[in-house]
């Protein structure tokens, strides 16, 4: 009868002794489950009006949005994090535009750039990381970008060119001029290869650009309607 006790208590002690292991397992299991889910990044980072990866942007004084992941495990956000740089290898350690720190905040939407100052024709990389409602931290999302165009009047060191041809061909029954579509063109060369090329250019009407042949860019009426006696965009 006591060798039967003894061995019941050793059979209960291996199985708890299991069962602890297996609770141990399962633990952990949760808890990197959990864990891979809590580390999904912001996605869908833009600028102002929505703007992905923009070039020639226009405000020197961005805002920020990005839009939280779509997870069970994520109800909102508590607080954010959002770093600026000039180069994409200074991010996320070494920012040397704008540093938010942590802020407290459920916004997600419309977050005002508070760094340096922006300047015309600079490359600006920037990252942003939440922590949820119950303050578990995303990791860093993928770095996204936007350059700026010329910000100024003084910026332009161009002057306008146009064929002397200063009579319409008609008018039209509004007496408003029609004028036949203009075609301009000169050649250079470089001495050394080109790494990186910008092309600024407007025109008091619409216009379409080529270098080498090849059409720059893939928008339509550029540079857009506007009062050409007030503006030129």
């Amino acid at each position: 009868m006591e060798i039967k006790v003894t061995m019941n208590k050793r059979l209960a002690f291996i199985l708890s002794v299991i069962i602890a292991f297996m609770l141990t397992l399962q633990a952990c299991s949760d808890v990197n489950t959990t864990a891979s889910k809590k580390s999904m990044p912001p996605f869908d980072l833009v600028i102002n009006e929505g703007f992905s990866d923009a070039l020639g942007f226009y405000d020197s004084t961005p805002n920020f949005s990005w839009k939280l992941p779509v997870s069970r495990d994520v109800l909102s956000q508590s607080q954010y994090q959002i770093v600026v740089a000039s180069q994409a290898e200074l991010l996320p350690n070494t920012p040397d535009l704008w540093d938010s720190a942590i802020v407290p905040s459920g916004e997600t939407t419309f977050i005002n750039y508070e760094g340096k100052t922006l300047s015309s024709r600079q490359a600006v990389y920037w990252q942003v990381k939440f922590w949820d409602e119950q303050k578990n931290e995303s990791s860093w999302s993928e770095i996204a970008k936007f350059e700026l165009g010329l910000l100024s009047n003084s910026d332009w060191s161009a002057n306008w060119i146009e064929i002397d041809n200063p009579e319409p061909i008609a008018l039209n029954e509004y007496k408003t001029p029609i004028h036949i579509p203009q075609h301009l063109r000169t050649e250079f060369t470089t001495v050394q290869s080109i790494k990186k090329a910008r092309l600024y250019i407007t025109a008091k009407g619409i216009f379409e650009a080529f270098i080498n042949g090849q059409r720059v860019g893939s928008d339509i009426l550029t540079p857009g309607y506007t009062p050409y006696k007030k503006r030129i965009e």
